[in-house]
């Protein structure tokens, strides 16, 4: 797919109808989420409860079905305003780039031609004749400038002009002008090249975001939530970059979402609640808020596959999504999960804070995870014999990734660096 993205329509472009779209789709998605709880809370809930005749049940399951159509509305209405965001943050910045370098035309008195190029005016004095040299047209990149190629502003090489080769002499017009319209002509070029760019990366991934006809929300629906979610993902990565603190350490993470408005912590959560449901530092309630959404949607994805790999990692997200539903005290959070190699999750019992971490299990020690019977029974056993009076503590249990924990120094230290965990289901399994 090529962009036919011109440095007019990036110059006229209003970014503010972009993030008007983006809000617009962002109060759709938190609609959609209230309606969904309306009716889980106080239709379906006491409905299912309170009625046992037939009726009933086909009412509930009508009700179910309504449920799931208002938690896709969220789910895709989030994906396109995190995606519609993101267009709009990083055209914004190419925007800026063409505005700078056609102000900058304007005020040397050069011409910004409809292809881009810049004309110049004759100035300088020949070598050869004494007279005035010529002046001309200057091209950005001379047809060697693609999206990869470092901005022209970025004092890098990676731009040469006409009459050079790779390893060539750098051809020098007489001409003063020559040089300040060619820096001009290279900036306005990347800055549509870059834009172009982020033009096609993002329209794939809104192209994708499409409801199939019909009021059924299947495994197929879900599978494709699931895709959809990557698709988004893949597309913002330059802007996720640039706005969450992927690379600093959980403080500093904590110290940013803390500083987030209500509508910003929103639209990451529903456009983006894989990354948000894994990043340290987030708060534990918000990790585990999205993170029960992935776990729907992984299992969903997985229920369309039916290689052996994806049946296992099925078999042991269930078990995780049993355990939640089942609830517990200290109430269960989930900390982590995705589906990468064998799979994996994170629980924590308790509301886990750094400071009051308490290892207790790992797959490397014992042979089944959080999610059994089994093991969430001993841990809570082994919670009430060892914890403390009055002292919050919480245990952490994990499978399937590489991860260097705190150890209190109220229990023996454990070996906490897991290598090569055993599949999920496996580790799963009473």
């Amino acid at each position: 797919m090529a962009s036919t993205l011109t440095w007019q329509q990036l110059r006229d472009l209003k970014l503010s109808e972009l993030s008007d779209a983006a809000d617009g789709w962002g109060a759709a998605s938190r609609h959609a989420d209230s309606a969904r709880e309306q009716v889980d809370s106080r239709m379906s809930g006491p409905l299912a409860k309170t009625q046992e005749s037939e009726s009933a049940k086909a009412a509930v399951r009508r009700l179910k079905r309504l449920s799931n159509n208002y938690y896709y509305i969220q789910a895709e209405s989030g994906l396109i305003r995190g995606s519609v965001d993101g267009l709009a943050t990083e055209l914004a910045t190419q925007r800026r780039h063409l505005i700078e370098a056609l102000d900058d035309a304007a005020s040397l008195g050069y011409t910004v031609n409809e292809n881009g190029s810049i004309g110049y005016p004759a100035g300088g004095e020949s070598g050869l004749t004494g007279e005035e040299v010529p002046g001309g047209t200057a091209y950005g990149g001379n047809g060697r400038f693609d999206s990869s190629s470092p901005s022209p502003s970025s004092g890098k090489e990676g731009l040469y002009q006409q009459g050079m080769g790779d390893g060539g002499a750098q051809f020098k017009s007489p001409n003063p002008h020559y040089a300040k319209a060619k820096d001009v002509a290279d900036r306005l070029t990347y800055a549509v090249l870059r834009a172009q760019e982020i033009d096609v990366r993002y329209c794939g991934a809104l192209e994708k975001l499409k409801a199939p006809p019909g009021l059924g929300v299947d495994t197929k629906t879900w599978a494709d939530v699931a895709s959809d979610i990557d698709a988004v993902d893949a597309s913002a990565t330059p802007y996720l970059k640039d706005k969450i603190p992927l690379d600093k350490s959980p403080a500093e993470r904590k110290a940013w979402w803390d500083h987030l408005t209500a509508d910003q912590r929103e639209e990451y959560l529903s456009a983006f609640p894989g990354l948000i449901g894994n990043l340290d530092g987030v708060p534990t309630e918000v990790r585990d808020e999205a993170n029960r959404e992935n776990l729907k949607v992984l299992i969903a994805k997985l229920e369309g596959q039916h290689d052996d790999l994806s049946k296992t990692q099925l078999e042991g997200l269930k078990g995780i999504q049993e355990k939640l539903d089942e609830g517990s005290s200290p109430p269960m959070f989930l900390l982590g999960v995705g589906d990468e190699g064998n799979g994996r999750a994170i629980v924590s019992y308790g509301n886990l804070t750094p400071q009051q971490m308490s290892p207790l299990m790992s797959p490397g020690l014992v042979p089944h995870l959080m999610a059994t019977s089994r093991t969430t029974r001993s841990a809570g056993h082994f919670k009430r014999r060892r914890a403390p009076i009055n002292t919050i503590t919480q245990q952490l249990r994990s499978s399937g990734w590489d991860m260097t924990l705190p150890v209190s120094p109220r229990w023996h230290p454990l070996p906490m660096r897991i290598k090569a965990p055993p599949p999920i289901a496996a580790s799963l399994r009473a």
